[in-house]
Parts: C-alpha cells; sequence; structure tokens
C-alpha cells in the first residue's frame, strides 16, 4: 500500500511539474535579430519593440537611431547594457511604414562600423 501512494505522489508531482516546464516558454520571439560588432538589435513587429544590447564592453555604448519612411531620426538608444524602446512606452512605428534603423557598438561614425537595417511595421 506504501507503495502505490508513493507511485501516486510521485505521479501527481511529475504531472505539476510537467505542466509547470510546460506552461513557461520564451518570454519574447524576436521578428529580427541584427549583430555588429559590439551590438545586437533586436525587433519584434507586434508592440513595436526595438531592443538593443552592447555586447562587447569595450568601454563604448552601443547605439542605435530609428527612422522610417526616410525620414529623421524619430528616437534613439544608447545603452552599456541592454535597452528596450516600445510602443507601450511611448515609442509607437505606425503600421505599414518603412522603418530604417541604425546602430553601432563602437565609437565610430564610419560607415563600415554603422550597420542599416530596414523592414516594414506590418502588424
Amino acid at each position: 500500500m506504501r507503495f502505490r501512494k508513493a507511485l501516486s505522489a510521485a505521479g501527481v508531482l511529475a504531472g505539476v511539474t510537467t505542466m509547470t516546464l510546460t506552461a513557461t516558454g520564451t518570454a519574447s520571439a524576436a521578428d529580427y535579430t541584427w549583430t555588429n560588432p559590439g551590438a545586437r538589435l533586436q525587433v519584434e513587429k507586434h508592440g513595436d519593440v526595438v531592443k538593443l544590447c552592447d555586447t562587447k564592453n569595450n568601454g563604448y555604448p552601443a547605439f542605435a537611431s530609428v527612422s522610417w519612411d526616410g525620414g529623421a531620426s524619430i528616437y534613439t538608444i544608447q545603452t552599456s547594457h541592454c535597452a528596450t524602446k516600445s510602443a507601450s512606452n511611448g515609442y509607437n512605428i505606425p503600421e505599414g511604414k518603412k522603418v530604417t534603423i541604425k546602430f553601432t557598438g563602437n565609437d565610430s561614425d564610419k560607415p563600415s562600423d554603422v550597420k542599416t537595417v530596414n523592414f516594414v511595421n506590418n502588424r
């Protein structure tokens, strides 16, 4: 009888553990991820999430400039770790806009150090 109760308890515990493990998933799934020496940029179109991380720890912060439809920079991100801006924080990117993000992880304006990426915000 003890053995059966132990098996039953183990089964319940295993079931709870399985439910817990399957209930937790990836917190976010980026639509795009780009890298550049010293920086990583991730974009989730749903929620207009733009995340920039300094990956080099070289003494220079990562920097990004966000614009759309060929216009001037709408906002910038600068960080020595990771920083996120999104629509929920007041950084809305209008639907259907062609978005341009220029980013770097080095303290340089040389074209070879600045990466330019584009996408259409269609979510």
